[in-house]
């Protein structure tokens, strides 16, 4: 895997799977199907786990973390829920299960990202996803500054100067969103450039 022989990885794992079948081989074995291309196995190779072991949640916080990847939340957030309900403090379903609820339950988002934040002070991430729940239910000065302390940890994160830019356009502060818009497409190649270009036409 690590050096990217995907195809003799797949084979070696899926022996080793077939040996002794756990949750840890399936979670390798998924992950090389899933890089080499083939993710709708990946995805049936977990969520066939789950049928017979429900309570694998390493196995379920994969899967729930790839069906974001590939544009199915609804899934992932019944995935993200599980985990919770079962008692899970993972840092990271907690921070994406926040960030899947924050417009249509902003203040379930709250709690779990509450928690999040109280696990992992200094994660940029979940700082960014903290101020952007905030966004959702109308804090927009809270929001810039949890926004400022996510850039503080992360300055090159193009993705968190972009959510800036729309807690700055949501606060009325227009002229400042676009000052930083104009700033990020200056950068060539930025994976963010064609969402901050609608964002900053969408405001002139």
């Amino acid at each position: 895997l690590a050096r990217g022989d995907l195809d003799d990885a797949t084979s070696i794992l899926a022996r080793v799977h077939g040996k002794a079948p756990s949750g840890d081989s399936l979670s390798l074995l998924a992950t090389a199907a899933w890089e080499s291309g083939h993710r709708g196995d990946a995805l049936e190779m977990m969520a066939g786990w789950l049928e017979s072991h429900p309570d694998d949640m390493q196995v379920r916080s994969v899967l729930a973390a790839r069906q974001i990847e590939s544009g199915d939340e609804s899934a992932a957030r019944d995935n993200y829920q599980t985990l919770m309900d079962a008692g899970s403090e993972n840092v990271i379903a907690l921070n994406n299960l926040a960030w899947l609820l924050r417009i249509d339950q902003p203040e379930r988002a709250l709690e779990y990202i509450k928690q999040a934040d109280r696990l992992a002070p200094d994660s940029a991430s979940v700082k960014d996803t903290y101020a952007m729940v905030e966004l959702e239910r109308g804090e927009y000065t809270r929001a810039l500054t949890l926004n400022e302390r996510a850039i503080e940890v992360a300055p090159d994160s193009p993705d968190i100067t972009l959510n800036r830019a729309k807690i700055l356009v949501r606060a009325g502060r227009e002229g400042e969103a676009r000052y930083l818009l104009e700033k990020m497409l200056e950068k060539p190649g930025s994976p963010v450039t064609n969402q901050a270009r609608v964002l900053l036409d969408s405001i002139r």
